[in-house]
């Protein structure tokens, strides 16, 4: 059920963002969208990590990213898609779950990946990488609104008053505390989003051009 939350707070972002630029009110709704598939990329790495095929779901991400650019580039004609960002985090927190690791060696991995994320302007940036930290299915949700509220804070040192209104993203946590017990009342199929990404950007600028 969170999942198709999320989806549907996005497709209603990419319809203000298509159709109607100058209205403020669809991007507001979008701004849940994001934090959502984060939760889900955190607790979907819990399970890959579990099973033993975090590369596998590296892989999987890695294609969606390069398929679904063309498509977001049509779109925002600037930028990379969610699916870099995604899988920033991930490298991230494959890294960070190692047993043998090297505190050290690990921690200048990761600044590196933060700077690439940063100098290759991945979408929502270093904020967006870390998310899946603040968002971690193992905290309580007292937690997670910290964390989230930090970030959020970071963002508005990086990117300045514009960033306010990404503090939307922080009404997810207790969004997720009502839904997440019901969440299993309605499943996508695990792979739904990497289709159903790039298909609706391309079927709102098919209907873009023709209008």
């Amino acid at each position: 059920m969170i999942k198709l939350i999320a989806a549907i707070c996005m497709v209603i972002d990419h319809m203000g963002y298509i159709f109607f630029p100058d209205v403020i009110y669809w991007r507001l709704v979008g701004r849940l969208s994001m934090p959502f598939f984060f939760f889900f990329l955190a607790r979907g790495y819990r399970y890959s990590h579990e099973k033993g095929t975090e590369r596998k779901y590296l892989r999987y991400l890695v294609l969606f990213a390069v398929l679904s650019q063309m498509p977001y580039y049509l779109m925002a004609r600037e930028g990379t898609n969610i699916g870099f960002t995604w899988t920033f985090s991930l490298l991230l927190l494959i890294i960070l779950s190692r047993t043998d690791l090297n505190r050290p060696r690990a921690a200048l991995k990761c600044l590196v990946l933060l700077c690439i994320a940063y100098l290759i302007d991945v979408d929502y940036g270093v904020y967006g990488v870390l998310m899946p930290f603040a968002l971690c299915p193992q905290y309580k949700y007292h937690k997670m609104f910290l964390y989230t509220i930090i970030l959020w804070a970071l963002y508005i040192l990086m990117n300045g008053v514009g960033g306010l209104i990404q503090v939307l993203a922080c009404l997810c946590v207790p969004l997720l505390a009502v839904i997440e017990p019901i969440d299993g009342k309605i499943r996508l199929p695990r792979r739904f989003f990497y289709v159903f990404y790039p298909t609706h950007i391309l079927i709102l600028l098919a209907i873009n051009h023709i209008m």
